[in-house]
């Protein structure tokens, strides 16, 4: 429940929830690079959800969060506009003692589906 909360494309619209805390944490350093910080908190818990922005154009850079006691985080780069949408092709995640790395090809929007893809097996 709590990763379909944070869920990249969903986090920023979290602040329209009722009993959710929004603060503005100034800057952070990661690297050489500052970021603008963000928190996030629902109401009753103790987990907050840090999001670092790309401070020209505020893009998600990273979520910060605690999953099973731990701290993790979810990282995002290499945006590149396809048919006027921003898309991250680089993706990682570190949690648990596991990483894992994305890095994306190709993304098509609104490319067709051939006909009969969804038809029932006979």
């Amino acid at each position: 429940r709590a990763g379909l909360w944070r869920d990249r494309d969903l986090i920023f619209l979290r602040h329209r929830e009722p009993g959710v805390t929004v603060q503005a944490r100034g800057k952070e350093r990661v690297g050489e690079n500052e970021y603008d910080v963000v928190t996030l908190r629902r109401q009753g818990e103790a987990n907050e959800t840090k999001i670092l922005l790309y401070p020209k154009t505020h893009l998600l850079f990273r979520l910060v969060y605690e999953a099973n006691g731990q701290m993790a985080y979810e990282e995002y780069g290499d945006y590149r506009l396809v048919n006027g949408i921003q898309f991250a092709f680089l993706q990682k995640q570190d949690g648990a003692g596991q990483v894992m790395e994305s890095v994306l090809s190709d993304i098509q929007v609104n490319s067709g589906v051939s006909a009969g893809t969804f038809d029932r097996l006979k």
